[in-house]
């Protein structure tokens, strides 16, 4: 453990997310429910600087309907489209936000389903991507080893091609061919 405490960890990741949501990118990434989803950000922070300073949280019907819509549609996001960098990034943040706000603030079961789903489609792709980078890397081995042919490969590649050819002619391929057709007739 790094020997920070969950509030620290808290701060932290709050800065992170909310420098995420500020940026360009995020535009990009999230089109037209890039503003649904950084208001989920913010009412989620909010909620959770509340508990902070110790104050009761009620969280609204409204919150917590834009807060499970925006969690929809981050797990819409990650079934649909490519999981870049800053994507990963951005969702790893938000999950560890939304599981802190739903455990400490707005219990819902569907959110927990949420958060598992998300955590289980994250971890996969990010298996399939190791896969992926280990078949890429044996693909560029097979490469490798298949140019090379030492000496005795092209020798051998070259006497299969006259034996293939004395075979396609009818002709004997060895002495042992020659001497078994002359002893027959």
């Amino acid at each position: 453990m790094s020997g920070r405490t969950p509030q620290q960890m808290y701060l932290n990741a709050k800065s992170r997310l909310l420098k995420l949501i500020s940026s360009p990118e995020f535009g990009y990434e999230f089109g037209r429910f890039s503003d649904m989803i950084r208001q989920s950000v913010r009412v989620m922070i909010k909620h959770l600087d509340e508990l902070i300073r110790e104050r009761r949280v009620e969280p609204t019907d409204r919150e917590r309907s834009i807060i499970a819509s925006a969690t929809n549609r981050v797990i819409a996001k990650i079934i649909y489209d490519p999981i870049t960098p800053f994507l990963r990034e951005f969702i790893t943040l938000y999950v560890e936000v939304l599981k802190n706000w739903n455990a400490q603030i707005g219990y819902q079961y569907d959110i927990d389903i949420m958060v598992d789903t998300i955590h289980r489609l994250i971890s996969q792709h990010m298996t399939l991507m190791d896969a992926v980078n280990v078949m890429k890397q044996l693909i560029k081995r097979v490469e490798d080893i298949l140019k090379y042919e030492p000496p005795a490969f092209t020798l051998a590649r070259h006497y299969l091609e006259v034996i293939q050819k004395k075979f396609d002619k009818g002709e004997p391929i060895n002495e042992y061919e020659r001497a078994k057709r002359e002893s027959s007739k």
